[in-house]
């Protein structure tokens, strides 16, 4: 009987496949494992914070002064005011108006002080409101002057006189706020 053996070259060639096939599987498994990492993904988060200022206010621009010396008896003293509003808050804002009326300086004489609200988008007051010392809303802003800047808001204010009111310089104030 024939022994069929292996010869040795032959056997380191077995050898030499299992290891080639072996290398190539284990590359195909780092191969596919790369891929499969390529797949993966990771977030990381940016935090912006922008800090923005608060813009509640408004601006008088162009006041007339009426002297008394231009104004005959039974003639009205006028004058405008320019209102600039300015505010980034998304309520309404109104602009609110009070006066103890213009004060005679050598006489106990008061003249009152009408205000009329004759530009805006908004809610005005009645032609001619008379101010006291409590404060009443000439305007209140309207859609889409809020928020917002640069909203102009133009008045005129009257203080009458009578036919018989006393020569005098009369003085007085319009005081005005801004409110929500």
């Amino acid at each position: 009987m024939v022994k069929i053996t292996k010869s040795r070259k032959t056997e380191r060639e077995g050898v030499m496949k299992k290891l080639i096939v072996a290398g190539l599987v284990a590359m195909l498994a780092i191969f596919a494992g790369s891929v499969a990492q390529a797949a993966m993904n990771t977030t990381q988060n940016v935090q912006v914070l922008v800090g923005v200022t608060e813009v509640f206010g408004f601006d008088i621009q162009e006041l007339e002064r009426v002297q008394s010396d231009t104004v005959a008896p039974g003639v009205a003293g006028m004058g405008d005011i320019h209102i600039y509003a300015n505010s980034n808050h998304t309520l309404p804002w109104k602009i609110m108006a009070s006066s103890t009326g213009a004060i005679g300086q050598s006489h106990a004489g008061v003249l009152p002080i009408k205000v009329t609200v004759l530009t805006g988008a908004g809610t005005k007051c009645a032609a001619d409101t008379v101010l006291t010392g409590t404060a009443v809303a000439i305007y209140t802003a309207g859609t889409g002057e809020y928020p917002k800047q640069g909203v102009e808001v133009g008045a005129m204010y009257v203080a009458p006189t009578t036919l018989d009111t006393a020569q005098d310089l009369y003085i007085g104030n319009i005081i005005l706020t801004m409110t929500e």
